[in-house]
């Protein structure tokens, strides 16, 4: 009752849009505990502080708390943290869709791109701007986007398999690495989308794609 009475007080806060004062709260209720056993084991299991579903939903609200600040950063860890520890999690769509967020903010750069590459190949520009690679704002990584993006995605097609978030994830990954001329991936991700989600509006794309990309891969003198 009493982490109960704790958990409706931090969701009145988010409601208040109080999202600082609330993530505290849920960082709190989610921490973990290492008992004496554990430590002399080289520390290698730690259990919550509270019962597991109180954890549970400590730490999807705490990921809520991060997006809803623009903090993506720590956002996506604390949402990949709750699939890989309770891979079962009942906020398993939730957290996909809060990632996919993520994923999307973090790709603004790569679709900024790949309209200036379209651009160049119609002779309207001359060349292709480089996306920045550092940042400093909580609403990027560090550094390359891209590549942190594509770990994003890479979760959510893991966890939501046959779900919305799985199907528009995969789609993406094939589209960045045909993007990024890297073939082979983006072969894989294509026929993955289209053995997955063979109803799917955009699954005739995803047959076309494929076979653009075996076409576009070199297999050396052998294959010649």
């Amino acid at each position: 009752p009493k982490s109960r009475e704790e958990l409706d007080g931090a969701q009145r806060l988010m409601q208040d849009k109080k999202f600082a004062d609330a993530e505290k709260i849920f960082d709190q209720m989610s921490k973990m505990e290492t008992g004496l056993l554990d430590i002399l084991d080289g520390g290698g299991r730690r259990k919550p502080l509270n019962p597991l579903a109180v954890y549970e939903e400590a730490i999807f609200y705490k990921a809520e708390c991060q997006r809803l600040q623009k903090n993506y950063r720590d956002a996506a860890d604390t949402y990949t943290k709750l699939l890989v520890e309770i891979p079962q999690t009942r906020y398993t769509q939730r957290s996909c869709q809060g990632l996919w967020e993520i994923a999307d903010h973090w790709l603004e750069p790569t679709r900024r791109q790949m309209d200036e590459y379209q651009e160049q190949l119609n002779g309207k520009r001359y060349m292709v701007t480089p996306a920045m690679y550092f940042h400093v704002n909580k609403d990027m990584p560090w550094m390359d986007a891209e590549g942190h993006a594509v770990n994003v995605l890479n979760t959510i097609r893991s966890h939501d398999i046959r779900g919305p978030m799985g199907e528009r994830a995969l789609f993406c990954l094939g589209t960045i690495n045909f993007f990024r001329k890297e073939y082979k991936e983006a072969d894989f991700y294509f026929t993955e989308y289209y053995q997955r989600h063979p109803n799917s509006p955009d699954a005739h794309k995803a047959v076309r794609q494929s076979v653009i990309c075996k076409q576009l891969m070199t297999g050396g003198s052998v294959y010649d």
